[in-house]
């Protein structure tokens, strides 16, 4: 097996979601039309650079102009710029960091169990989606794409020419 395949393996074994998790998924896929772009922001402790994120959804809505964009994102600030950009955006309801305030980092949140489901509703939303715009550099996404088998043809990696980010994993498997 290749690591990806040994990964897809043990998350599709080991890493379920709970009863509430699954639910709201498929609520929030139930009668919505196909296809569905999923588009993962890390943009509070970690920062992806909003202007490819952007200019890759821009291009993907020209070339499957009857896509909706499920955004995954951990700041409020980078949810109403996306929205105001693109039509046909939805989103799963959680509380949402600011650039001030990351989620991973500030955030006193009033219901930390749900808003940790709630990141796993976003995890396995994304991995339901036909395409992914996301970072190579993100955990979250590449689990996410894993999760979903989706396709390498079918996903946007906005890092994947961005030297830091290619040294930096380099660096990581080989060192």
């Amino acid at each position: 097996m290749t690591r990806n395949q040994l990964t897809q393996w043990a998350l599709g074994r080991c890493f379920t979601p709970n009863a509430r998790v699954r639910k709201e998924v498929e609520a929030l896929f139930a009668g919505r039309e196909r296809p569905v772009i999923g588009v993962h922001i890390r943009y509070t402790d970690r920062k992806v650079s909003l202007d490819r994120v952007f200019r890759e959804a821009a291009r993907l809505a020209a070339r499957v102009p009857d896509a909706q964009f499920f955004l995954a994102t951990d700041n409020h600030g980078v949810q109403e710029q996306f929205r105001s950009r693109f039509e046909n955006v939805f989103v799963i309801d959680k509380e949402l960091g600011d650039d001030d305030n990351s989620l991973h980092e500030h955030l006193v949140l009033d219901d930390p169990r749900r808003e940790a489901e709630n990141a796993l509703i976003d995890m396995w939303a994304l991995a339901q989606c036909d395409w992914l715009i996301h970072s190579r550099h993100s955990t979250f996404s590449v689990a996410a794409a894993l999760i979903g088998g989706i396709a390498a043809s079918r996903q946007r990696d906005i890092d994947r020419w961005n030297v830091r980010v290619v040294v930096k994993r380099w660096v990581q498997t080989w060192a």
